[in-house]
């Protein structure tokens, strides 16, 4: 038997997402700005706009698909790890209470936003070279694939060794300016 899921259907559907997602997150964004509060339809009107322009742009949309399984990868593994912490008998309020602390609510501030870039500028490169292609740029045919070449560049030894040394910067520099 056939379902919606072989047929292909939904596929012709990608667009709803990336206009829903932009939809949301530019209301919420828009509603929060204090020209805006006493005329709700303002940023429900721009947020509409825009999601329309997004759907104008091939670019953005694909790379909206990318993004959002990673980030539901990153939402799913950050609940485990909150159930294992209280699996293991700390309570919720102080969870929060150190997540939110001006010792650590920082470093936990810097890491998921590390995180969001890091799946942003995937997403971006992804696309990218799915529509361009980096080799294509370069002029050299035969190399290898362009996701082989992107890995091979990523862990090449330099490279490692060059986010080694930046990671001992940023702790040291952490270490060094701390009040306590």
């Amino acid at each position: 038997m056939v379902t919606l899921l072989d047929t292909g259907i939904l596929a012709k559907l990608d667009f709803i997402f990336p206009f829903l997602i932009v939809l949301f997150l530019a209301y919420v964004v828009f509603s929060r700005i204090k020209i805006f509060e006493d005329k709700q339809w303002v940023p429900a009107l721009l947020a509409f706009v825009l999601a329309l322009i997004t759907l104008a742009s091939s670019f953005a949309m694909k790379v909206i698909n990318k993004m959002a399984p990673w980030f539901i990868l990153l939402i799913v593994f950050g609940l485990f790890i909150l159930i294992v912490y209280q699996a293991m008998g700390i309570k919720e309020n102080k969870i929060t209470e150190v997540m939110t602390s001006s010792e650590h609510g920082p470093a936990f501030f810097w890491w998921i936003m590390a995180l969001v870039v890091l799946i942003g500028l995937g997403s971006v490169i992804t696309v990218f070279s799915e529509e361009k292609g980096f080799l294509s740029l370069k002029g050299e045919v035969g190399v290898g694939d362009e996701e082989s070449s992107l890995w091979t560049a990523l862990l090449h030894p330099k490279m490692l060794g060059v986010i080694l040394v930046l990671l001992i910067g940023y702790f040291a520099v952490q270490k060094l300016t701390s009040t306590r």
